[in-house]
């Protein structure tokens, strides 16, 4: 069942290569977006309360 999909590659924030398959399932997908969204809240929340 190896599909050969379209990929790219992308540095994470720590530093390691992330390959990304350009036609992820819908649930890795919503699993990449709600991380980005909670992250996105909590660095909002941290300087709406001041902290660096």
């Amino acid at each position: 069942m190896d599909k050969n999909y379209p990929t790219r590659e992308m540095m994470s924030e720590s530093g390691r290569r992330i390959i990304l398959v350009n036609e992820p399932s819908p649930e890795i997908m919503a699993k990449c977006l709600k991380r980005i969204i909670d992250k996105k809240l909590l660095e909002a929340a941290k300087e709406k309360a001041g902290v660096k």
